[in-house]
């Protein structure tokens, strides 16, 4: 009985975890788009759903649930009583399945297997492989290496007509869930910079008003100096923003003289 119960608890630990990951995966790829990201976490679940494939089911219903229930009810519900009991579900669905066909002996060719799976050999293979998918959607999520370079599509038609000189310019699409957002990098001159502000109508600002999540954006060549010298603009309705606001191009950039980089973050919805 002990053993049962030890190996339900390592069940249910396992799929929680599955679970996890398949969210995980799930949400990053409706935020970046990016199906090496979320390619790479589900592979690490992919075996456990493959061996119990119900947990697609337990995994689907939350939405059709909570889409019925009004949204003031519809954060606390979705915790409590849809995805927290997932895992639970599909461990308790596995238990009786598997007891049932192992009690008519449809078990006994797997068995064998199942055995090797626990030897040394397959669990640090198994541990390099989970190592080696989360270091490349690590490396992908903060876009190394960089693979978008030039000026996003989105400003392309701004720049079509100008003669603005733009140098290393990198650009990565950080959001595609509820709004459009793209972060830019680029070595600019002052003359090509007063240009730019122009051509995207941005004005001064003082750097003390740049938002603290322009500071810290997910791509590793994403540095911007925070100096005394830097400068910073801003469309008016990017200072004046709020959440679920109008479609609109939104701009908040800075430039520094030391080292001529300007960096660009574009939302076109809020």
């Amino acid at each position: 009985m002990k053993k049962w119960i030890v190996r339900a608890l390592i069940l249910l630990a396992v799929n929680v975890v599955v679970f996890v990951l398949t969210i995980v995966s799930l949400f990053l790829l409706l935020e970046t788009s990016d199906f090496i990201i979320s390619g790479a976490i589900a592979l690490v679940a992919l075996p456990f759903i493959l061996l119990q494939p119900w947990s697609i089911v337990f995994a689907l219903i939350p939405p059709l649930i909570i889409s019925s229930i009004p949204v003031a009810f519809s954060r606390l519900f979705l915790v409590f009583f849809v995805f927290l009991p997932a895992p639970l579900y599909t461990t308790i669905v596995t238990i009786l399945l598997w007891h049932y066909l192992d009690k008519k002996g449809k078990l006994e060719r797997i068995k064998p297997f199942a055995m090797r799976l626990k030897s040394r050999k397959t669990l640090i293979a198994a541990g390099c492989m989970i190592f080696w998918l989360c270091a490349i959607a690590f490396s992908r999520y903060i876009d190394f290496p960089a693979l978008n370079r030039g000026v996003p599509p989105i400003l392309q038609e701004q720049f079509k007509d100008s003669k603005i000189c733009i140098n290393n310019s990198l650009y990565l699409h950080v959001d595609h869930f509820l709004a459009f957002d793209c972060v830019m990098r680029a070595t600019i001159s002052e003359s090509d910079l007063r240009v730019l502000t122009e051509k995207l109508k941005m004005s001064a600002i003082p750097t003390s008003e740049v938002h603290d999540e322009f500071w810290n954006m997910r791509p590793y060549w994403w540095r911007p100096m925070r100096a005394e010298n830097t400068l910073s603009f801003a469309t008016d309705n990017f200072r004046n923003m709020k959440r679920g606001g109008p479609d609109d191009l939104y701009f908040l950039a800075t430039w520094n003289p030391d080292d001529k980089i300007v960096h660009l973050w574009i939302k076109e919805k809020w």
